[in-house]
């Protein structure tokens, strides 16, 4: 089942809903703290021994890193100002709080501060225990 089905719930079927989801919600926090830990485990290794496999000849699984290239980082303190009012001219721009935050007790992010507008609202779905 797909959000995108037209499916009619009564509110019966939803508040039979809610025990699942809280447990499979739990289990899933559980299980997603310890496949973190036990995987900064195995990366700690592999990153102490470079180029190694790791490899359970049982179970039939294997561990390596995998270097993975970033985004490319463009030097805008090198281009041209044209350039780079270019780039805001066509919305390639951003300024953000956490840019703001780095530019902390610098004048500009003051300035900057006043063209602040809300960003777009979301719904997040919310289930707590009453009890």
């Amino acid at each position: 089942m797909t959000t995108e089905e037209s499916v009619e719930l009564s509110l019966q079927d939803v508040v039979g809903l809610l025990r699942p989801y809280v447990e499979a919600r739990d289990q899933e926090t559980s299980s997603g703290k310890q496949r973190a830990r036990l995987g900064e485990l195995l990366k700690h290794y592999l990153e102490r021994h470079p180029g190694e496999v790791v490899y359970d000849g049982e179970s039939g699984l294997e561990a390596s890193l995998q270097e993975r290239q970033g985004a490319a980082v463009y030097e805008m303190d090198r281009m041209p100002e044209d350039l780079v009012l270019l780039l805001h001219r066509h919305g390639a721009l951003k300024v953000d709080g956490i840019v703001l935050k780095a530019l902390a007790g610098h004048q500009v992010a003051e300035q900057a501060k006043a063209y602040a507008r809300p960003g777009a609202a979301t719904v997040a779905l919310n289930v707590k225990e009453t009890k």
